[in-house]
This record gives structure tokens, C-alpha cells and sequence, in this order.
């Protein structure tokens, strides 16, 4: 799961019940993967930061081997 901006954020994790984030790594700047208490993984992106194409880039399909 994505999610955007800051309050966003933190009103999606309440309302999930969700009490602990583990940062995993920044998948681009302004993007951090984290995972769930449950091992659920969310990216969550501020909302003010990062460049303009970051989720175009974030969900561009991977190249081909």
C-alpha cells in the first residue's frame, strides 16, 4: 500500500490499528518502505517532498531481464 502526505499517513495507520512501522529503506528521496507490526509493507511518501514524477516512478512497471 501507498500512501501520501503526512496526516494522510497517520489517519490511514489509525484507522488500521497500526502501533508499529519497521523502515525498511527509502525506495526514492521523500519515500520510505516500511512494515507493519502484521508484516504488511506500505511506502509512504510526504506529501511536500520529493520530485513530481516520484509515484509514476514508485509504480513504473521493472524492466524486463
Amino acid at each position: 500500500m501507498t500512501v501520501c502526505g503526512g496526516a494522510t499517513s497517520q489517519a490511514m495507520i489509525d484507522a488500521l490499528g497500526i502501533d508499529r512501522l519497521t523502515l525498511l529503506r527509502e525506495i526514492e528521496p521523500g519515500i520510505g518502505l516500511c512494515r507493519t507490526h502484521t508484516g504488511h509493507m506500505l511506502a509512504i511518501k510526504n506529501g511536500a517532498f520529493g520530485k513530481v514524477d516520484a509515484l509514476t516512478n514508485h509504480f513504473a512497471p521493472a524492466p524486463p531481464d
